[in-house]
């Protein structure tokens, strides 16, 4: 394992109605063209969505200097923009009664009592969700090289660790915490008597979308490869290199998309927002969005008078996701590279604003 990766460690049914084409559009590919050229990215897919449509740009190669071409079929990792899939799953229980958001941890997992801190009594499936429970991070390489070795199936694993956690010292209140959301996918366990893998596979399935779960070179070498720079020189890290995030993470920040399922999945949080979908209310994504300011359920957001904003970055320190909804303008973006060096996420979000600003011509070509 790779310590110095873990710095960057994940920072920060429906109608499905769209008239989408699985092909590029002209715009999209030229301005993705253009930044991946000028900040030598290996590969960047993007898409640009409303509710009705979705337009598609990619550019590059599964390795940096390769000649295999990526695909819109192709996986990127999602990193911690997994939170907000973790948080739609959570919700959707609580609409069917499954779990409540002020559920707590001792109350679903009476048998802790004795064996976690007694300042985790009160925290819930909300709090964690929004990053108010106040556990340790876990979002830097000593948190993880400290851990000890859990053992047993991966939903062993996230009991070890839930109950490792919460016996550490709490931290300060709206700490960005990966552990949570940890914490929080094995009260959905308890909740729905499925390991969270297989829930994740159940809500993908009901929506149409194909997840992968890890590195995405892993499932396959024709997915783009994650890269780092070591001495001035971008690597490319192959699927047998050693470097992974743990295996109990998956709710944090270690689910892999196309751009089609991605942005699938992100047509119908802005649907949702915009009173148009029928699989959740449009309180609940209301509430997944924008219920608390700064951060609600798994997004980011940005609240004013004149606009509401919601967004997510996801990085496992090798590939990089950006997504940003905004409802009033009935419009998405998303930005997906295979790489997280600080140069390319300058890029990434040179090529987000080009995207918003060139909105109109897509439907053009």
């Amino acid at each position: 394992m790779k310590t110095p990766l873990f710095s960057l460690l994940l920072t920060f049914i429906i109608p499905f109605v769209s008239v989408s084409q699985q092909t590029t559009n002209r715009v999209l590919d030229s301005l993705t063209a253009k930044i991946q050229q000028e900040y030598r990215i290996p590969a960047i897919s993007v898409s640009t969505i409303k509710s009705d449509t979705c337009y598609y740009g990619i550019q590059g190669t599964t390795r940096f200097n390769g000649v295999d071409k990526v695909s819109l079929k192709n996986k990127f990792h999602l990193g911690s923009n997994s939170k907000a899939f973790t948080s739609f799953i959570a919700m959707q229980m609580v609409s069917e009664g499954k779990i409540e958001l002020k559920t707590t941890v001792i109350g679903l997992f009476p048998e802790l009592v004795d064996s976690i801190r007694k300042e985790y009594y009160d925290i819930n499936l909300g709090s964690l969700l929004a990053h108010q429970a106040r556990v340790p991070a876990y979002t830097n390489g000593t948190e993880f090289q400290d851990l000890p070795k859990f053992s047993g199936s991966i939903s062993e694993k996230r009991a070890a660790f839930t109950t490792y956690v919460l016996n550490e010292k709490r931290t300060n209140k709206g700490t960005y915490s990966n552990a949570g959301y940890v914490i929080a996918s094995y009260m959905l366990e308890k909740a729905s008597d499925k390991t969270f893998e297989e829930l994740v596979k159940d809500y993908c399935d009901e929506l149409g979308i194909d997840c992968f779960y890890g590195f995405p070179n892993k499932e396959s070498k024709l997915n783009p490869w994650g890269h780092i720079e070591e001495n001035g020189v971008l690597i490319s890290l192959g699927p047998d290199d050693a470097y992974e995030l743990e295996d109990f993470m998956l709710a944090a920040g270690d689910m892999a998309m196309n751009i089609l399922d991605y942005s699938k999945f992100i047509q119908i949080n802005l649907q949702g927002l915009n009173g148009a979908s029928n699989y959740l209310s449009q309180d609940s994504f209301e509430a997944l969005h924008f219920k608390f300011e700064g951060y609600s359920y798994g997004w980011g957001n940005s609240i004013s008078e004149e606009q509401k904003l919601s967004f997510h970055d996801g990085s496992g320190g090798t590939y990089y996701c950006h997504t940003i909804l905004i409802p009033q303008n009935d419009l998405a973006i998303v930005v997906m590279t295979n790489s997280a060096e600080n140069n390319h996420v300058e890029g990434i979000y040179k090529l987000r604003d080009m995207l918003i600003k060139n909105e109109e011509k897509y439907g053009s070509y």
